[in-house]
């Protein structure tokens, strides 16, 4: 799932730069090249977003101490995080996708929570065209 989240941020980078920029980046990932611009940028520029699209960088950031190292039949990947993680969890959550999650959830709630944020990344991709054009 990080990597889907990192891929949001990426694709909302190159949708934010001027055209020639724009189009060499694109370019480059449609011709498996590789980007002439250090992950240091993309969290500069990530970090200067607003919105859901900041809280979605926040997220990604969180849920990926929740992935590293973990085997989730072995240890509950939530209680290798600290609380301030969890809460940043449970806020993004109860304020972009469900208001009813519970602020001591389980992985076993977290879970079903995931779709609805993949399915909102498309949705607001989606917006993103239908409201501007890529030049």
């Amino acid at each position: 799932m990080c990597q889907e989240l990192d891929q949001y941020i990426k694709l909302l980078y190159i949708l934010k730069q001027p055209y020639d920029k724009k189009e060499h980046l694109i370019n480059c990932s449609i011709n498996s090249k590789k980007w002439d611009v250090l992950d240091q940028d993309i969290d500069l520029f990530a970090k200067s977003l607003t919105g859901w699209d900041l809280a979605i960088y926040e997220f990604r950031n969180v849920f990926n101490k929740l992935t590293i190292n973990y085997n989730y039949l072995l240890r509950d990947p939530l209680n290798g995080i600290n609380e301030s993680d969890k809460e940043s969890i449970f806020k993004y959550i109860n304020e972009y996708h469900d208001n009813e999650f519970t602020r001591n959830y389980s992985l076993a709630e977290l879970v079903p929570v995931l779709p609805m944020i993949f399915n909102r990344i498309t949705d607001n991709i989606k917006c993103y065209f239908s409201e501007r054009k890529l030049s």
